[in-house]
């Protein structure tokens, strides 16, 4: 699969784990393609060790991440 084709509701595992703002995220799912620009997506993933979605914008480069497609993770399961 070419790096920069995603599908919108589709899940990815990235090679290397993207990192956004300290947090390590290496799976997550296209949200939708940025209008306008074709190298830009909003993906949502949790964070390794994390239990909330988080939204951000991935940007791919000739230099970075690749995305291959993948399975949904398992449900989270919070202890109270």
């Amino acid at each position: 699969m070419n790096k920069r084709e995603m599908e919108d509701g589709g899940w990815y595992d990235f090679t290397p784990p993207v990192v956004v703002g300290g947090k390590k995220f290496p799976k997550g799912m296209c949200e939708f393609q940025v209008p306008k620009c074709p190298n830009e997506y909003v993906v949502c993933g949790i964070p390794e060790g994390g239990t909330e979605k988080e939204s951000f914008v991935l940007r791919f480069t000739d230099r970075g991440v690749r995305v291959t497609p993948s399975n949904p993770p398992p449900p989270l399961r919070l202890v109270q």
